[in-house]
């Protein structure tokens, strides 16, 4: 419980500190959906569903072919077996790192970064019993890795469409004790979106 309380104090001072710098070079700002399939691990539980996210996101460019990355993402998990569903709401703060190689009207990237997040709501739906049905709210958080794979068309300097392939993993999680601990394995999807530089 300490080591995630330091990693989410580190995460959030370091966060600032990208957001307060001042910086020549513009990176974009980026509003990304994504969607895809998730195998979690639920409990004692482990299955595939799918997840939907929303993203905004701002890069920090360090030099013109690489920079660092964050934001802030909402996302969905829903898993539909024929005995029961389930659904969990979550909050990501993403840190990463991105490579890119400039052409004169796209750009090609990789990125690699860590993020933390807060599960907020999980709902869990009996279908053969409604009374073992049952909502939660606050569970806790969890510490993942990620990687992206992108593209990106210039429609102009200033305006862009942004396509990229990502895979995402948990690696720590602490829920409250009185609830089954959800913990991502492998999460892949498609990301698409407009990214502006202002």
């Amino acid at each position: 419980m300490k080591l995630h309380k330091n990693l989410l104090v580190l995460f959030l001072l370091f966060s600032v500190h990208l957001f307060s710098q001042e910086n020549k070079s513009k990176g974009d700002f980026e509003v990304l959906f994504s969607y895809g399939s998730a195998k979690v691990e639920i409990g004692d539980l482990e299955s595939i569903g799918y997840f939907t996210g929303s993203k905004f996101k701002k890069e920090f460019l360090l030099h013109k072919n690489y920079g660092v990355v964050t934001g802030v993402e909402l996302n969905d998990f829903y898993l539909n077996a024929s005995d029961f569903s389930i659904e969990t709401k979550n909050i990501v703060l993403p840190v990463s790192f991105r490579y890119k190689t400039i052409y004169e009207n796209s750009t090609l990237y990789a990125e690699f970064g860590a993020n933390l997040n807060y599960q907020y709501k999980f709902e869990f739906k009996d279908n053969q019993n409604s009374l073992a049905s049952f909502k939660e709210k606050n569970l806790g958080h969890s510490f993942g890795l990620f990687y992206k794979i992108g593209y990106k068309y210039n429609f102009n300097k200033n305006f862009k469409f942004n396509l990229a392939f990502v895979n995402s993993q948990d690696i720590l999680a602490n829920f409250k004790s009185d609830v089954p601990e959800s913990k991502i394995k492998n999460q892949v999807g498609l990301e698409i979106g407009l990214a502006f530089n202002l």
